[in-house]
């Protein structure tokens, strides 16, 4: 890194500024970034002038990453489009297909439900070329009472807690609530 690079902090070449596409992100990855890696890593943080030199390089380096995702999305944009229309095609067709499988599973269902009263006729598998259908006993189950549910079974609410916490109960019985500081950027474009 040039000293004039060091004393200012790292710069955006005016050439990046405005706009950034791929061909230009990829010369920039191999040309500056591992240069700038390397003084990074050798950068100390000792009086305000330093992190401030710090905080201007990691705000450029946000810059950067933001740009070379913006052009990144512009790229695709017109592929996902034709994905999304690919997809909304099948889904309809997927879903009238569905629709008639269900409607003729039913009444193939209902038919073998008539037919369980009469020991003569009952019918509990038709099978064809296909496929087939059976009759399969399952369980399914509704809480009547959750306050004589076994604890067990229960799960705790993590959305609940954390609204708790974000709204300022710091005590919550089973609960350990850690409180750290972590750093935020904010960059200005």
């Amino acid at each position: 890194m040039t000293k004039e690079k060091e004393e200012e902090g790292f710069q955006l070449e005016p050439s990046f500024k405005e706009e950034l596409n791929v061909a230009m992100a990829r010369a920039m990855m191999n040309r500056d970034t591992l240069e700038v890696m390397r003084e990074q890593a050798k950068m100390q943080v000792t009086d305000e002038d330093s992190a401030r030199q710090a905080l201007s390089c990691s705000l450029q380096a946000r810059k950067i990453k933001n740009k070379v995702e913006q052009s990144r999305k512009e790229i695709v944009r017109p592929h996902i489009d034709f994905q999304k229309a690919v997809m909304k095609f099948t889904k309809d067709v997927f879903e009238g297909f569905e629709q008639i499988e269900k409607d003729f599973q039913l009444k193939v269902s209902d038919w073998m439900d008539t037919q369980k009263e009469n020991p003569f006729t009952r019918v509990d598998e038709i099978k064809v070329d296909d496929g087939s259908i059976n009759l399969k006993t399952v369980h399914s189950f509704t809480v009547t009472d959750e306050a004589l549910v076994p604890r067990e079974f229960l799960a705790v609410d993590d959305k609940k807690v954390k609204d708790a916490i974000a709204k300022g109960q710091r005590n919550i019985p089973g609960v350990e609530i850690l409180t750290f500081e972590v750093p935020v950027l904010r960059v200005k474009n």
